[in-house]
């Protein structure tokens, strides 16, 4: 589903990533690791189109999208969660969304939205008026981090990006939005997962781990995640 050839990624001068070579299938889900600051969320901000200083090939489903928007990634299929997700006074959370959806598929009628945005937010309990709350606007760091999952199951995307889904969540809130993810992922789509919560792992269940150090990114089987939670990254300096 994603391919990454020969990939470096640098911001103001400094090299995160170095001829990096990447591929994740459908079906699969894949943890990505690494000390602060190491690169793990430039590296999705730059599969997104983020203009960093980035080298090499970008392929989604067999289409080299190199030089594709950030915006047209998005119609493509792929989707990233923000770290701190913002907010915009002004605007409600249903007309983000309802815009997002009709910039897809300008046939799809508002009401058909509006329903299927309050069914997901009832199986993320937020409230029955988050509709109408202005975007973000207050929300606490779980409520914008549901928001995103919300958004996520509007938009029906085949590649996830969820940079650190889980921060500002309680525990009963983590296994709603797990259990969501797991029950969209299908033998067609694959998700990226960076986290430093191996809670959110243990539901997940990932099938390859890579870590992220001294410009190098390096995959194993699963097993390196309980390897990493008891020894931590030194062992890969």
């Amino acid at each position: 589903m994603l391919r990454l050839l020969d990939y470096s990624v640098s911001i103001n001068g400094k090299k995160l990533l170095d001829k990096v070579n990447f591929a994740i299938n459908p079906g699969e889900i894949h943890a990505l690791l690494g000390p602060n600051g190491s690169g793990k969320s430039s590296l999705l901000n730059a599969i997104m189109g983020k203009t960093f200083d980035v080298k090499g090939k970008t392929f989604f489903n067999d289409k080299d999208i190199t030089e594709l928007p950030p915006d047209e990634r998005s119609k493509a299929g792929i989707f990233m969660t923000f770290q701190q997700p913002i907010e915009i006074e002004g605007i409600s959370n249903m007309a983000v969304v309802r815009e997002s959806v009709r910039e897809r598929d300008s046939t799809v009628k508002i009401k058909q939205i509006l329903t299927e945005f309050k069914d997901n937010a009832s199986k993320l309990e937020l409230g029955q008026d988050w509709h109408q709350r202005l975007f973000n606007l207050n929300a606490s760091g779980g409520e914008r981090k549901k928001m995103e999952i919300l958004q996520m199951l509007m938009l029906k995307p085949k590649l996830l990006l969820l940079d650190e889904i889980d921060s500002g969540l309680d525990v009963d809130a983590l296994h709603i939005i797990a259990e969501l993810i797991k029950n969209y992922l299908t033998s067609d789509t694959a998700c990226i997962v960076v986290s430093h919560n191996f809670k959110l792992y243990d539901y997940l269940q990932p099938s390859q781990v890579h870590v992220i150090a001294n410009s190098k990114l390096n995959t194993y089987q699963p097993n390196m995640l309980q390897k990493i939670k008891n020894e931590g990254y030194n062992q890969f300096t």
